[in-house]
């Protein structure tokens, strides 16, 4: 039995189909939107570019596109920094379940742009924008004033956020008639003492228990919260107004370049306390209100009336690297 040669075929008759790099098939709009990231690039170098119209162009095909499509031209968008805000605020008007990542996310909206989606958008709209990490006070102002109690609490829950008191004065009136923010203002850094005070006057036995638990061990004042200095996020204020212990004794660690278990050991002690806190660069001035603070998230430790507090004044007005020589010097029992 012989064997069949093997069958010729022409490649005339098979269709040749060109690579295209990567997974995504090429279009119209992602030729524009490569365009006109060049032409931004450019205009950054020091050639100025008039891209208002480019941009609204570019818009307007991705608005009239299928939601699919719409999706797949938000995800390559939401963390550019490159595009002109005309065009990711126009993308803004899409559904907030289209365009939510681009509200929560996206760096080229300054408070301008997202204050005019607030004002413009669904409720769904400002729902995506308060859980953003860049929230300025006036944006905050305009959040709060929308009748969204959802919107409300998320904005409770998000840490990144510097409250102010008026903020928080609201919310604290609000909830005499709204029961889900009660629980998310009773366990937030930010309340004040007077705030804290009116909170027991309708909170339940459950969340007035634990309001009571920022009572001071020895003054028997609630305690008030940091002031809102502007902290960078992860340094150890930023971890302390949040009320995170572990990561603001982390990052305490870090910027001294000691060991967490110095850290741990001064805060056992109030001189100890002092001496770190001056270590870090604290303003004197600042110090009753944080050493407070910690005493709230550390049970109470290290125990110190506001009258042995003021005892520690000198310590606060060494330089800092006195105060940390001190500090890895200090015997803590």
């Amino acid at each position: 039995m012989t064997s069949a040669a093997p069958m010729k075929v022409s490649s005339a008759a098979v269709p040749v189909r060109p690579v295209v790099a990567g997974a995504r098939q090429e279009t119209p709009v992602r030729a524009l939107l490569r365009l006109l990231q060049i032409a931004s690039y450019k205009s950054a170098s020091g050639k100025p570019v008039d891209l208002t119209h480019m941009s609204r162009q570019v818009a307007e095909l991705i608005l009239k596109a299928p939601p699919a499509e719409q999706v797949s031209h938000i995800a390559s968008l939401t963390h550019a920094d490159w595009p002109h805000a005309e065009l990711i605020a126009a993308l803004c008007a899409l559904p907030a379940s289209l365009c939510a990542p681009l509200l929560r996310h996206s760096p080229v909206l300054d408070q301008g742009w997202l204050w005019k989606i607030v004002q413009a958008g669904e409720e769904g709209h400002a729902l995506s924008i308060g859980a953003r990490t860049d929230l300025g006070p006036d944006l905050l102002t305009a959040l709060i004033r929308r009748d969204q109690p959802a919107l409300w609490l998320a904005l409770l829950n998000n840490p990144h956020i510097l409250w102010l008191n008026e903020h928080m004065d609201v919310l604290v009136e609000r909830a005499r008639n709204h029961l889900s923010l009660r629980g998310a203002l009773v366990r937030h850094p930010a309340l004040s003492a007077v705030q804290a005070e009116r909170l027991l006057g309708f909170v339940g036995p459950v969340l007035k228990t634990q309001l009571l638990k920022r009572i001071a061990p020895s003054g028997g004042q609630v305690i008030p919260a940091a002031p809102r200095f502007a902290a960078a996020k992860g340094s150890w204020l930023n971890r302390l107004q949040h009320g995170d212990l572990e990561g603001c004794r982390t990052a305490m660690a870090r910027q001294l370049n000691q060991p967490v278990a110095v850290i741990d050991k001064a805060l056992r002690s109030a001189a100890a306390v002092a001496l770190l806190l001056r270590a870090l660069g604290v303003d004197p001035a600042a110090f009753s209100s944080l050493f407070e603070r910690l005493q709230g998230l550390n049970d109470g430790q290290p125990k110190a009336t506001p009258a042995q507090r003021r005892l520690l004044t000198p310590l606060l007005q060494i330089s800092e690297d006195e105060a940390l020589k001190r500090l890895k010097a200090l015997k803590v029992s």
